[in-house]
């Protein structure tokens, strides 16, 4: 797992970034184990916050879903200065139609856009028309869905709505981890 995993998110109205700087484990032989990494939080929408910091299970980042994340930035250790960070990959709405924006269930925002997604198929690999579904609200909540053969962006929208993209970026974040509890995790 590279050091330095970083992801820019809205938690109740402000934003944050949130990047590892290092690790630890115990292991023996050629290469031990990071078994968990130092996260660092600093609030990018008011430079008068102190930074926070904490520990969570190696590889986890980017893999916490937006509830987890926002637990364990609320359960960080709370710092007496600010160490700054940037937000050099944080969604950026403007990237988005209109037409392409809505909200989950979980009122993130999200957008979507055309793309192609490399596929295998018994013809070997081939490119396929697909959605990136971006949350605006989370750096960490994003992927690509291809469609059926033949099938657009738009040909998609207009059968299921705005209400079917819903439903992709819910299919997006059920591979998050929601469940994760920063203080039942004992290191």
């Amino acid at each position: 797992m590279p050091l330095y995993d970083h992801r820019v998110f809205d938690w109740r109205g402000e934003w944050w970034a949130a990047q590892v700087h290092g690790g630890t484990g115990a292991g023996m032989g050629a290469r031990p184990a990071i078994t968990h990494e130092s996260v660092i939080f600093t609030c990018l929408s008011d430079r008068d916050k102190p930074s926070r910091s904490t520990s969570i299970p190696a590889g986890w980042l980017l893999k916490l879903g937006h509830e987890a994340i926002g637990r364990v930035l609320n359960s960080a250790d709370v710092w007496k200065d600010r160490f700054d960070m940037a937000p050099y990959n944080a969604p950026d709405a403007d990237e988005f139609p209109e037409r392409y924006k809505f909200q989950d269930d979980n009122g993130l925002s999200w957008g979507a856009r055309r793309h192609q997604t490399p596929i295998v198929n018994k013809d070997g690999p081939v490119l396929r028309h697909s959605v990136e579904l971006v949350c605006l609200d989370d750096s960490a909540l994003r992927g690509e869905i291809p469609f059926a053969t033949g099938e657009t962006l738009d040909d998609f929208l207009s059968i299921h709505g705005t209400a079917g993209l819903a439903a992709l970026a819910a299919l997006l974040t059920s591979r998050m981890d929601n469940a994760y509890d920063p203080t039942e995790d004992l290191h």
